[in-house]
């Protein structure tokens, strides 16, 4: 399944900060180019919850799109460290 151009945009920016952690803000405002106080969080989170379906091997479980609680997502630099 392809991912949207908006996905692919997500992916890229964190591909391109692997392990740093960003919020849904600064999502919205370094990927998409929102204005401060424009989109929503849970833009962000449709669109992580659509690309995990497309990548992850266990979307309930992600190992490459990360949450991190409280704060924001990231992607794992090392996703395959868990599989023996």
């Amino acid at each position: 399944m392809a991912v949207t151009p908006a996905e692919f945009a997500l992916i890229a920016f964190l591909a391109a900060h692997p392990g740093e952690v960003f919020t849904a803000r600064q999502l919205l405002n370094e990927v998409w180019g929102y204005p401060p106080g424009a989109g929503t969080a849970d833009l962000v989170r449709w669109h992580v919850k659509n690309i995990r379906k497309k990548i992850e091997l266990d979307p309930l479980h992600p190992a490459i799109v990360r949450t991190v609680r409280q704060y924001g997502y990231m992607l794992d630099p090392n996703p395959c460290k868990d599989v023996t």
